[in-house]
């Protein structure tokens, strides 16, 4: 069977989901209808909304809408989850 889109598939096998909008190092990502960017530096997301400015913690387990929506959900927590951070 393939996966469904959800990351089950991916988290029943131990693997990471994968994010639904690929990034690679560098890139910049217009939040589509809003003046905001999401960022990937040194391995962290970064949004330029002031949610995630001021979510508390470290950068790299931050999260706001903006991510959400551009990485997935499944992808978010995990990888939020990774880095210590609460879901």
């Amino acid at each position: 069977g393939g996966d469904d889109g959800d990351g089950a598939a991916a988290a029943a096998s131990g693997e990471p989901p994968k994010p639904l909008i690929k990034m690679d190092e560098g890139d910049i990502y217009e939040v589509p209808d809003t003046d905001y960017e999401i960022r990937l530096r040194g391995g962290v997301y970064y949004c330029t909304c002031p949610a995630w400015r001021f979510y508390g913690g470290t950068v790299d387990d931050r999260t706001c809408k903006h991510l959400r929506a551009c990485l997935g959900q499944a992808y978010d927590d995990w990888r939020v989850f990774q880095n210590g951070g609460r879901r």
